[in-house]
Parts: C-alpha cells; sequence; structure tokens
C-alpha cells in the first residue's frame, strides 16, 4: 500500500509543478485578494492629516509633537494656508490644529480646544478620524487640567496581545491559499486521469482505492503547505505575526497540514463530479472564496446574522482560521484542542467518501 501512496504521491506533485495553469489558478486568488489587503491598508490604515502647530511654548510645542507621533493617522506639518490647500485638493484627510492660545489658556486653568477640519464625504472614512482624536488627544500633556471626568473605562481584552490589520487578514489569506492549494492540485490531478483515460486502470489496478486517494489527497497537502509555509514565513519575517514560539510555529504547521489534507479531499470530490480543467477551475476558485468570507475572512462571525454564522460554524476553515489566528497572532491555544478535533473529523469525512465518488463516476 505504501508504494501505491508513493507512486501516486510522486505522479501527481510532478504534474502539479509542471503545470503552469494549476500553478496559476493555485496562487492567482489569493494573491489578488493579498494585493487587495494591502492598498486598504495603505488607504484608511493611516490617513494623512496635516498638523498646523500654532501654539507657542513649550505645552504647544508638547501637544503637537504628541499628536505627530500618534500611530492612528499620519501626520504633516504644514502652515495653516498651506494645509488648507492641501485640504482642498484633497491631498490630506484632515486638518489638525493646535491653537495659538494653548499654553495661555492652560495657564490660566482653562482646556484649550484643538480643532480637527475633517471631509466627511464617507462616514466610515470620518469616523476612523473621529475615533483616533480623543485617544490621541488623551495623551497630550495638560499640566493642571484634569483629562477625564466622572467616568472611568476599564479595558478587559479577549486576547492577551493586539494584533494589527494586516497580520489579521494575513492569516485568512494563508487560509485561502492552503484551501486554494489543496483543492486545485488534488482536483487537477484527479481530473488529469479522466482526460488521460487511465482513471478506470488505476480503479480496477489490484491497489486499495484508499491507497490512490491518500496518494492524491498527500500530494495536495505537500503542495499547499510548500506554498503556505512560504507564505508564512515571508509573512513572519516581515512582522505581521509579531513574536511567535517555536512551539506555536509547530502547532501551526500542524493545522496547516490538516487544512490541506481537508481541501484536497473536497478537490478529488468535485474532480470527481465534473471531470473536465474547465469546470473544476472556476467551481475550486468559487467555493474557496465563499468558504474564506464564511470562515470570517473579512468580518468576524461573530458579527454575521444567526443563520449565516450557523452555516460557517460548520465549514472547515473555519476552524483553521480560529487556530492560526491565536497561534500566529495573539499566542494562545485556547481553542486549539476543538479546532484539530473538528478539522480531523473532516479529513476522516472526506477520506472516507473520496473511494466511493472516485467508483460512482467510472459508473457516468
Amino acid at each position: 500500500m505504501l508504494r501505491v501512496i508513493l507512486a501516486v504521491l510522486r505522479k501527481d506533485l510532478g504534474l502539479f509543478w509542471r503545470s503552469p495553469a494549476v500553478v496559476a489558478v493555485t496562487l492567482l486568488p489569493p494573491v489578488i485578494l493579498l494585493l487587495t489587503l494591502l492598498m486598504e491598508s495603505a488607504a484608511v490604515g493611516s490617513l494623512p492629516v496635516a498638523l498646523v502647530g500654532g501654539g507657542h511654548g513649550k505645552p504647544a510645542r508638547e501637544a503637537a509633537r504628541t499628536l505627530a507621533a500618534y500611530p492612528g493617522f499620519r501626520t504633516v506639518p504644514l502652515s495653516p494656508g498651506a494645509a488648507q490647500v492641501a485640504f482642498d485638493r484633497l491631498e490630506v484627510a484632515g486638518v489638525l490644529t493646535v491653537p495659538k492660545n494653548f499654553t495661555k489658556v492652560l495657564a490660566a486653568g482653562g482646556s484649550p480646544i484643538v480643532t480637527l477640519q475633517v471631509r466627511n464625504f464617507n462616514a466610515d472614512f470620518t469616523d476612523d478620524l473621529l475615533r483616533d482624536l480623543p485617544d490621541a488627544l488623551g495623551n497630550v500633556p495638560t499640566p493642571g487640567v484634569p483629562r477625564h471626568r466622572g467616568v472611568t473605562i476599564g479595558e478587559r481584552d479577549l486576547q492577551p496581545r493586539d494584533a494589527n490589520f494586516l497580520g489579521f487578514q494575513m492569516v485568512a489569506v494563508l487560509v485561502l491559499l492552503l484551501l486554494q492549494a489543496g483543492i486545485v492540485n488534488a482536483g487537477m490531478a484527479a481530473v488529469h486521469e479522466w482526460q488521460s483515460g487511465t482513471v478506470k486502470e488505476l480503479l480496477l489496478a489490484p491497489a486499495p482505492a484508499m491507497a490512490v486517494l491518500i496518494g492524491k489527497v498527500l500530494a495536495g497537502v505537500v503542495a499547499a503547505d510548500v506554498v503556505g509555509v512560504v507564505l508564512g514565513g515571508l509573512s513572519l519575517w516581515a512582522g505581521f505575526f509579531g513574536s511567535v514560539t517555536p512551539g506555536n510555529l509547530l502547532l501551526a504547521l500542524l493545522v496547516m497540514t490538516l487544512l490541506s489534507a481537508v481541501g484536497s479531499g473536497i478537490g478529488v470530490g468535485l474532480a470527481s463530479a465534473m471531470r473536465s480543467f474547465e469546470r473544476l477551475g472556476p467551481a475550486s476558485m468559487l467555493m474557496s472564496f465563499y468558504l474564506f468570507f464564511l470562515a470570517g475572512g473579512i468580518a468576524a462571525v461573530a458579527f454575521l446574522p444567526g443563520w449565516l454564522r450557523a452555516i460557517a460554524e460548520v465549514i472547515p476553515n473555519f476552524y483553521g482560521m480560529d487556530a492560526l489566528r491565536g497561534l500566529l497572532l495573539y499566542g494562545s491555544s485556547q481553542n486549539l484542542g476543538r479546532d484539530v478535533l473538528v478539522l480531523g473529523i473532516w479529513l476522516v469525512l472526506v477520506l472516507a467518501a473520496g473511494p466511493r465518488l472516485l467508483h460512482r463516476s467510472l459508473s457516468r
């Protein structure tokens, strides 16, 4: 049985790496999504804001310096006239002005007003700045003036550390890539058996059908894990995931392998139903994207409508994404046992259904 598995594995991997079309179908959707997320991050992650520091004295200078160092937006020091011109030309999202009487009002025991002129043509765009401004102003030194009156906020975080926007979305892209690579590689290799006319000989040979299926699934796993490790390694090197322990990296590789195996099993099932490259390619991309969005690739699953959340909590990559985000972003393995168990159940199901689907497709 082992000889059959290794023979199918070598043949299918060779088919994958020698076929530019298969590689393109595997990599194109995640790459397009990654570029979209990078552009989105550049557009909204650090909005340019003109900073007009009109005040005199040490408090005013410290206020301008504190606002300039705030990471929520990117400040551009400008004069009042230049700031207005940049605002009118859509070169900045807003104009933040430290008033000239900032130091004087503080000395008199008052509360100086820092103004924000914002372009409000988009509610989400505007809210990004309006949410950041109070936080930024909370860091401005105002000696003698209480910053908060009456209400104190006690923050309780769900995760032990924060994740940046790109890191959070990069895990989603990684899951999409693993699923797409598994489906496409195993599916295209299975379709090749029909296209070349070798499927009947393969399934009627004395080799067990399960050995053939395992070989095809392993080929999908190897191809998916290779591209997944490359993307994950680049993301780790770029600092998207923060600090990750070696133990968590090994656990993440285990989750990636399980997810790739489930995707490969799904790919064999799709190939059995479609039996052509022309139909399998678009179907695999469509399925991968639907599963990506259902798993919380863009919006958190907890915020989805109840009926949609119920569907999301059944699909395998919901659990793969949850496990990888915990291990790579938060340094947490809180739900890892549950996630691995569900992925293992999915793997058993697709392996059990694979031989039956392959043999049934021969009778059609």
